[in-house]
């Protein structure tokens, strides 16, 4: 096996050394948030088209004033879980998933950034998504949602 003698951050010369063929692989990106959005630049300017360029998280995106809630004044809503008809107060912001792990609810849920599909639920109210990776245009349509990744935008209900 070939030995690199780098060290340190990787570096446009790095990346043209290791791959020459860069721009004709698919390229699969992991890592804290800050080097993500570096590599990802860094890719963007040795001409790496977006659609090569997977990457994968493992927390939410930083929460924009788009995911602000639609009744602002609000200081919480309410999330009902439909089987048991049991009310739990979900924040501005706050996950599904956060809010009926606060309450004691038990719900399924391994990457908890929309990724595995796992904590796959069908909302009823208005909701907004952070992630829709392993959801279907019909399930959009039919309320499903993934409960790690979605927000509440006013009082939702929740079956899962």
């Amino acid at each position: 096996p070939a030995v690199y003698p780098w060290v340190g951050r990787l570096t446009p010369e790095m990346l043209r050394e290791l791959a020459p063929d860069l721009l004709s692989r698919h390229v699969y990106l992991c890592g804290p948030a800050p080097y993500m959005e570096a590599v990802s630049e860094m890719l963007a300017g040795l001409g790496l088209p977006a659609e090569q360029l997977h990457q994968e998280s493992f927390g939410l995106p930083a929460a924009t004033s788009s995911t602000a809630p639609v009744a602002a004044s609000s200081d919480h809503f309410w999330l009902t879980l439909k089987k048991s008809g049991k009310k739990v107060k979900i924040l501005p912001g706050q996950t599904l998933l956060a809010a009926l792990e606060g309450a004691g609810e038990t719900m399924m849920a391994a990457c908890r950034a929309g990724v595995c599909g796992a904590c796959r639920c069908t909302t009823e109210g208005e909701i907004e998504r952070q992630s829709v990776m392993t959801l279907s245009p019909q399930d959009l349509e039919s309320g499903v949602a993934l409960a790690c990744s979605c927000t509440a935008r006013g009082d939702v209900c929740v079956d899962y």
